[in-house]
């Protein structure tokens, strides 16, 4: 098992998952955690 944080852009997701997938991992979760003051500012 493997656990890792990453901090990504949207557009970035997407690549990640399929290069990860293209090695043999399993992506399990994403989570999303958004800081809604910075996003409205």
């Amino acid at each position: 098992m493997l656990m890792n944080d990453t901090v990504l852009l949207e557009e970035e997701v997407n690549p990640l998952i399929s290069t990860a997938q293209d090695h043999g991992l399993q992506v399990t979760a994403i989570h999303n955690q958004r800081n809604r003051s910075a996003v409205e500012s």
